[in-house]
């Protein structure tokens, strides 16, 4: 029993085998079922390394791939798309699509051959164009080869041989310098001075960061805090009393703002006793001005009673002062008598 049971298992195991590579192989041979291919033509003088395999690509997308590749005897001239302007052509391609490409091809449609990716390989793009006359089917496709990436580098460097040549002596005389201990390089890889700068920087950067991730704890306490209606940010936040007392200051520093207008507009109109004495050209401002010996008549009534009382207290003061002077005050003494107090 145990021995039937292997066997069954053997089995299923061999036939699963044979049913991956079938499907294998039919996945790389590019089969489908009830699909009717296409053999198209192209040619090309130049096709770029192009080997069978390859893809040919329609509308960016796959539609066969290269059967063969081969060098003709004699040359063929071709037209090229849009123009007539021909080309001797000594290599034909033969492809094989699922689609037949002439009627979604216009006048100026382009075949390129080019490279599949950095890696290397090829492929066939065909570019439909966006003419709207349609191409003319009796032509023969002409494949043009683009220049690669590494052929464009290619030429680069050999049109500016002498300019890549002098960067390479330069980079080898930098490196010899900062093997022999010369130059900023050399300073900045065997400087002990250089090494402890960096190090003092590095300590100070981790000090920021350690002083920046201190006050984001800091925050996401305050802001924990007046989440949970805790501390004075939270009152402020939470707080109606404290609105309202704002709120009643604010109307309070509005109506004091509005006295103190009312005021400049009043001292600005001459209104009032500060306006009057503030106006240039008002009756008070010339009274206080004129002088009181000079005046004719006094203003305000009090100038020539000032001068009066000033008179009289001239006249009156050797009087008072007589009276008030240290030997008037003094106790008469009688010769040979002493002064009793």
């Amino acid at each position: 029993m145990r021995n039937r049971a292997s066997d069954i298992v053997l089995g299923l195991l061999f036939f699963g085998t044979l049913i991956g590579l079938f499907w294998v192989t039919v996945v790389l041979s590019d089969f489908s079922w009830g699909r009717t291919d296409h053999t198209v033509e192209i040619v090309s003088d130049d096709v770029g390394y192009l080997r069978v395999g390859d893809p040919v690509l329609l509308h960016g997308m796959p539609a066969g791939k290269v059967l063969t590749i081969e060098r003709m005897a004699d040359p063929v001239l071709a037209t090229l798309p849009d123009t007539d302007k021909q080309i001797p052509c000594t290599i034909r391609i033969v492809t094989r699509m699922d689609t037949d490409p002439w009627p979604l091809l216009s006048s100026n449609h382009r075949v390129l051959i080019e490279d599949r990716g950095l890696l290397g390989g090829k492929l066939v793009r065909i570019e439909a164009g966006d003419s709207p006359r349609p191409a003319d089917r009796s032509q023969v496709l002409v494949a043009m080869a683009t220049t690669s990436a590494w052929q464009s580098l290619a030429t680069v460097i050999d049109e500016n041989r002498d300019s890549v040549r002098s960067a390479i002596d330069n980079f080898a005389d930098t490196f010899d310098a900062a093997t022999n201990g010369k130059g900023l390089v050399a300073s900045l890889l065997h400087d002990p001075e250089v090494k402890d700068d960096w190090s003092a920087a590095s300590d100070n950067f981790r000090s920021v960061s350690e002083n920046l991730k201190t006050a984001s704890a800091d925050a996401a306490d305050i802001t924990r805090e007046a989440r949970e209606g805790r501390g004075t940010l939270a009152r402020f936040v939470y707080d109606d009393d404290i609105y309202t007392d704002t709120k009643a200051l604010l109307d309070s520093a509005d109506e004091i703002t509005a006295d103190l207008k009312d005021v400049s507009e009043r001292l600005e109109q001459g209104r009032g006793t500060l306006g009057r004495l503030l106006g240039e050209d008002d009756a008070l401002t010339a009274s206080w001005r004129r002088s009181p010996t000079t005046s004719t008549a006094s203003p305000a009534g009090w100038a020539p009673a000032r001068a009066s009382s000033a008179r009289s207290t001239t006249r009156s003061w050797p009087t008072t002062c007589a009276r008030s002077s240290p030997s008037s005050r003094a106790p008469s003494r009688t010769p040979g008598r002493p002064h009793r107090s």
